[in-house]
This record gives C-alpha cells, structure tokens and sequence, in this order.
C-alpha cells in the first residue's frame, strides 16, 4: 500500500491532490447532508391565520380547501385575482387589510379548515 502511494506521489501528483481534496469535499458534503437531514422538520399542517401574502392558491392547498368554497370568502369569482396576494385583493376592494384578514381568518375557521 505504502509502496502504491509513493508511486502515485511521485508519477501523479497532480492527480492524487485534486482526487484528495475531491474526496475531502465529497466527504464534507455527505456529512452536511446527514446534519441537515437529521434536523429537518416537515411543517406543521397549515398557518393559524391568512396572512397578506398569501395568495388564493395557496390557501387552496394549504387548507385544503376547494376553490369554489373559497372565492366567496374573498369576495372574488372562481379564477378571479388569480395570483395576487390577500393583501392586493383587500386593496383592490377598498377594504382595510387587517379587517379582510380577520374576516378569511374568521371564515376559515368555520368551515372547520383551521
């Protein structure tokens, strides 16, 4: 083994530093991904309450909620402000954010989904 080693030193050498500091990294990543492997968490079911940023898709599936049960809580049409945030459909209806808010929190909340 010795013997190999000192034959790759000394007709490789190049090749044997870069196979050892690629073996080095490759070692290094494995062990980052054990690390964040073991302290990984899936999220907890969904949020406790709508948030501005949100959008309708996104409540959709995080409440696991149907569309069409949806857009009357926002005060929308089924594919209406498709993408917009909670926070852009409160403003494009005149009505104040946190009130909105309270309110999809509110309905939510009734239909059992919290």
């Amino acid at each position: 083994m010795r013997v190999r080693l000192h034959h790759l030193w000394v007709h490789h050498r190049p090749a044997l530093i870069l196979f050892s500091v690629a073996s080095v990294v490759a070692v290094a990543l494995v062990i980052r991904l054990g690390m964040m492997a073991l302290y990984w968490h899936p999220p907890e079911g969904h949020p406790d309450k709508a948030e501005p940023w949100m959008t309708p898709g996104f409540i959709v599936r995080a409440w696991h909620i149907p569309p069409e049960d949806l857009a009357p809580i926002l005060g929308v049409t089924l594919g209406e402000k498709r993408g917009q945030t909670l926070g852009e459909i409160a403003k494009a209806q005149g009505i104040p954010l946190e009130v909105y808010l309270e309110t999809v929190s509110d309905a939510l909340e009734a239909l059992g989904h919290e």
